[in-house]
C-alpha cells in the first residue's frame, strides 16, 4: 500500500524508567536511522530522574518524537502498551532506553518485510556487559536471543518459541506488524509487568503473526546487567519487583484458556514457568538478605500457585535440600496457617520395604487404634511394598507413583503432584509421614502443607540428629518438622527436643508392635537376618549391640552359651554395625560350633531394635562407643534396663548378666511411660490450640549462617556410592585448603567439580 506523508513506515516505542544517563545515545540511534520515515514515541514512566528534562530537549529538536508522560509508574509492558495504542506506522518495534540501534535497522527490516510479505522480522543483537564488556556469558546470551535460521508460517511461529525453543521471546529484537501488536495488546489484561513482560506479551504476538523471517544483521546493541536485568543484590521491595513474573505467567495462562488450547500446550507452559521461576529462585537464594529472604518466601507462596512453586523448588534444590533448609527459615505464611483443620480422614504414610522397617510397624498398630477411635484410615505406599503391608481390615490403598527410595527430580516431581492431588480426589486431610528422618522430606513437607493438609511426622531421630548429619541436613530436616503440625516422637527425650522448638509432640507408644506370622512371606522382616537362624518372636529377648568384627561378638556368644542353659526361654537379640560378609560367617560359624544357633537372632539393621524393645528384657552393651550410646538412651526411655560391660572375660559378663536376669525374672517393675497412640495429637490439632512461639529459631538462625559460611557447597553425586564419597570428602578436604571460604574463585570450582564428578557418576552408574 502506497504511504501517505501522514502515516509513518515504522514506529519506534521505547520506555523510560530511571535510564535518563543511557537517553541521549538511545535517541541518537533512532533519530540517524537511514530510513526516515518513521515517528519516535518515548513513554516517560514516572521516571524519578532527569528523563522528562532530557526528552523535552530531544522532542524540541526533532518533531517525528512524541512524549507520552504516565503519572505513575505502569512498569514496562504498560509503558509500551501506551507507545502502541499512539503509534500510527505500519509496523512497531521497541527499544529499552539503556541500549541503542544499528543505524540501518529500520530500512533493512522495512525492506525484509515488504520483500517477503511477513508480519515478523527478527533480527540479531550485540551483547555486551554494560555495553563495553563481551565475555562468555554475553557471547551465551546473544546466541540464544538471536534469530532462528528459516521461515515459520501459521501457528509454527507460536510453536517455535512457546514449544520447540527454536527462537527467544524477546520483544526488543523484532520488527512487527501494527496490526499484530494491537490485537496482542487487546488481550492482554491489566496488571503490573516488569519481570518476563516480553515472554507475557510475545506469547499473544506469536500467536496471532503469520509470517516469521529472520534477519542476519546485527542491529540491537544490548547492554547485560543494567536495569531490570541486574543481578546485583537487592532489598525486599526489588524483590518484589522480580516478583511481577507471576502477572506474567497468571497471563499467559489465562490467554491459552480463553484460546481454548491451554490443556494441548499445559506441559509446555509448566516448563516455560519452571524456567522463569528457577530465575526468581536464583535472585531470593543469592541476592537477599536472611531477614528479606524468609520474608519473601511468604510473599511468593501467597501471590503465585503453590503447586508451580513446588515444581520450581524441586527443580532448583533437588540435591541441594540443605541450602534450602538453611535459607528458608520460618516464614510468617506457615506460622499463620499453624492452625490446623479437623482430622477425619488420615492418611498414612510408608516407605518401600515397609514389613523390615520399625516406623512402619509401630505406625500400623497405631493406626489400627486409629481407626477404632472412629478415623477413615487410608494407607499410601509404593505399590512395590503393597505385598509386604499386613494390614487391619478396613484400610483403603493408595499407590505413591515412582519409588520412595529413588530422589530423582522426575521422581520428586510426582511425588510432589501426588500429595497436592490427595485431597480432592480422596479427601484426606491429615498425613501421618512415615520416613521424616530424610531431608528430601522437607520436598514432601511444603507440598502437604501448601495441598492444604494436615501433617505429622514421626521422626526416628531428633536430639542425636546433629551428629548424624551435616550442618545443612540437620537443617533441612528440622525445616521440615517445624512445619509440620504434631510430631510422634519415639522417646522422651526427642519429646523434650522438639518441645524446646514449640513443636506439638506426642510420644506414641511402642508396646505392642510386634506382628509375628506363622509363616512369614518372602521379602518380610526374616530378609534381614541371617536365613541359617531360626525366629521366634514369642521369646522375650537381651538385645547387644556391637560391632561384629570385633572380638567382642566372640565374648558375646562364649557368655551366652553358658547363660542359655540357665535362662532357655531367652533369646539373644545381635543388631550389628558395619556388618559384612566376613564377620556374618565369623559369627554364624562360632553359633553353630556352640549349638547356640536355635537361640541366637542376628538382625541387619541396628534401628530394628526399635520394634524389638516390647519384647526384650535387657539391653547390654560391651563397650562404650558413641555410636551405642543413642540406642542406648532410646531403650532407656522405654522403660528397659540398660547393662555396660566393658569386661573381657565371658565368665564375669555371663555372672552379671545372669544376676541382672534373675533379679528380672523375681518381677522388677519396668518404669512406667507416658505413652498414645498419637490420639491426643489429633485432639491438640482439632481443638485449635496453638503451639508456642519458637524460643529456639534463633538458634537455628545461628546454625544456618553457620552452615552458609562453611559448609556451603555439597560434591556429593546422585548415584552415591562408599566409593564416591570416599573420593568427595578428599575432593572437599583438599578443595577447602587451597580456597577457604573468602577465596572468590571458591564457588567456581566447586560447581566446576560438582559438574565433572555427577556427570561420570552417572556415566559410570549408566
Amino acid at each position: 500500500m502506497e504511504q501517505t506523508k501522514s502515516q509513518p513506515k515504522v514506529s519506534i516505542l521505547i520506555p523510560v524508567y530511571n535510564t535518563a544517563c543511557y537517553l541521549p545515545k538511545c535517541l541518537a540511534s533512532v533519530m540517524d536511522q537511514t530510513l526516515k520515515e518513521i515517528e519516535i514515541i518515548v513513554v516517560n514512566d514516572a521516571s524519578p530522574d532527569n528523563a522528562a528534562e532530557i526528552l523535552a530537549d530531544y522532542a524540541a529538536r526533532d518533531p517525528r518524537i512524541k512524549v507520552i508522560t504516565h503519572e505513575k509508574n505502569g512498569g514496562i509492558l504498560a509503558a509500551r502498551l501506551s507507545g502502541i495504542a499512539a503509534a500510527a506506522g505500519e509496523y512497531m518495534m521497541v527499544l529499552d532506553a539503556d541500549d541503542y540501534l544499528d543505524l540501518d535497522t529500520a530500512r533493512a527490516c522495512y525492506a525484509k518485510a515488504k520483500k517477503t510479505g511477513a508480519d515478523m522480522i527478527h533480527f540479531c543483537f550485540d551483547v555486551r556487559i554494560g555495553h563495553k564488556k563481551k565475555n562468555h556469558f554475553a557471547r551465551r546470551v546473544e546466541k540464544r536471543i538471536n534469530p532462528y535460521n528459516g521461515k515459520l508460517l501459521g501457528k509454527e511461529v507460536f510453536e517455535g518459541a512457546f514449544v520447540k525453543y527454536l527462537y527467544s521471546w524477546n520483544i526488543c529484537g523484532k520488527f512487527i506488524a501494527a496490526e499484530v501488536c494491537r490485537k496482542a495488546a487487546a488481550s492482554l489484561p491489566p496488571g503490573y509487568y516488569i519481570m518476563a513482560e516480553d515472554f507475557c506479551f510475545y506469547t499473544m504476538l506469536s500467536w496471532y503473526a503469520t509470517h516469521y523471517e529472520p534477519l542476519f544483521k546485527k542491529c540491537y546493541y544490548y547492554g547485560l546487567d543494567i536495569g531490570v536485568s541486574n543481578y546485583g543484590l537487592t532489598d525486599y521491595p526489588g524483590f518484589i519487583r522480580n516478583c511481577t513474573v507471576f502477572a506474567a505467567l497468571k497471563a499467559v495462562k489465562s490467554f491459552l484458556q480463553k484460546q481454548g488450547c491451554f490443556e494441548k500446550y499445559s506441559k509446555e507452559f509448566m516448563e516455560q514457568e519452571r524456567r522463569l521461576l528457577d530465575d526468581l529462585l536464583e535472585r531470593w537464594e543469592k541476592k537477599l538478605t536472611r531477614y528479606d529472604r524468609v520474608r519473601a518466601l511468604s510473599y511468593m507462596f501467597e501471590n503465585y500457585d503453590p503447586q508451580g512453586l513446588m515444581r520450581s523448588f524441586i527443580s532448583y534444590f533437588a540435591g541441594r535440600e540443605n541450602v534450602l533448609g538453611s535459607l528458608m527459615g520460618m516464614p510468617e505464611y506457615f506460622r499463620r496457617r499453624k492452625t490446623a483443620v479437623e482430622v477425619r480422614h488420615i492418611g498414612l504414610y510408608l516407605r518401600d520395604k515397609t514389613d523390615e522397617d520399625a516406623i512402619a510397624r509401630l505406625l500400623k498398630k497405631c493406626a489400627a487404634d486409629w481407626q477404632k477411635a472412629g478415623y477413615e484410615i487410608t494407607v499410601i505406599a509404593a505399590s512395590c511394598s503393597y505385598d509386604c503391608l499386613s494390614l487391619p481390615a478396613g484400610m483403603e490403598r493408595i499407590p505413591m507413583p515412582g519409588r520412595s527410595a529413588v530422589s530423582d527430580r522426575e521422581t520428586l516431581q510426582q511425588r510432589s503432584a501426588f500429595w497436592f492431588g490427595l485431597r480432592e480426589k480422596y479427601g484426606i486431610d491429615t498425613i501421618v509421614h512415615g520416613d521424616s528422618d530424610c531431608p528430601k522430606m522437607i520436598f514432601d513437607a511444603l507440598s502437604i502443607k501448601l495441598a492444604g493438609m494436615n501433617l505429622i511426622g514421626v521422626p526416628l531421630t531428633g536430639l542425636h540428629a546433629l551428629a548424624d548429619s551435616s550442618m545443612g541436613g540437620f537443617l533441612a530436616k528440622m525445616r521440615a518438622m517445624l512445619l509440620a503440625d504434631g510430631l510422634a516422637v519415639l522417646t522422651v527425650a526427642d519429646k523434650v527436643f522438639y518441645s524446646s522448638f514449640g513443636q506439638r509432640c506426642c510420644k506414641i507408644s511402642m508396646a505392642g508392635t510386634e506382628m509375628p506370622e506363622e509363616n512369614p512371606p518372602e521379602g518380610s522382616r526374616q530378609t534381614g537376618m541371617v536365613n541359617s537362624i531360626s525366629i521366634s518372636p514369642s521369646k522375650p529377648r537381651l538385645l547387644w549391640l556391637g560391632h561384629f568384627g570385633d572380638p567382642e561378638a566372640e565374648t558375646v556368644l562364649l557368655a551366652w552359651a553358658k547363660l542359655s542353659r540357665e535362662f532357655p526361654k531367652y533369646r539373644l537379640c545381635m543388631l550389628g554395625r558395619s556388618r559384612n560378609g566376613v564377620s556374618d560367617r565369623c559369627v554364624l560359624t562360632l553359633a553353630d560350633s556352640m549349638n547356640l544357633a536355635q537361640t541366637l537372632e542376628v538382625y541387619s539393621d541396628p534401628d530394628e531394635f526399635i520394634s524389638l524393645l516390647p519384647e526384650s528384657k535387657l539391653f547390654f552393651m560391651t563397650s562404650a562407643k558413641s555410636d551405642c550410646s543413642i540406642y542406648a538412651e532410646t531403650a532407656k526411655q522405654a522403660g528397659k534396663p540398660v547393662f555396660l560391660s566393658q569386661t573381657p572375660s565371658p565368665e564375669i559378663l555371663a555372672e552379671k548378666l545372669s544376676g541382672i536376669l534373675k533379679g528380672l525374672e523375681k518381677g522388677s517393675e519396668v518404669p512406667e511411660q507416658q505413652d498414645c497412640s498419637g490420639l491426643e495429637l489429633f485432639r491438640d490439632m482439632i481443638s485449635g490450640s496453638a503451639p508456642g512461639p519458637f524460643p529456639a529459631e534463633e538458634l537455628l538462625e545461628t546454625l544456618a549462617g553457620y552452615q552458609q559460611k562453611f559448609e556451603p557447597y555439597e560434591l556429593l553425586p546422585a548415584n552415591r556410592g562408599p566409593s564416591f564419597i570416599q573420593i568427595y570428602r578428599k575432593l572437599d578436604e583438599l578443595m577447602y585448603r587451597i580456597l577457604p571460604p573468602v577465596s572468590g574463585r571458591r564457588d567456581w570450582f566447586f560447581r566446576f567439580g560438582r559438574f565433572v564428578l555427577n556427570r561420570f557418576s552417572k556415566k559410570k552408574g549408566g
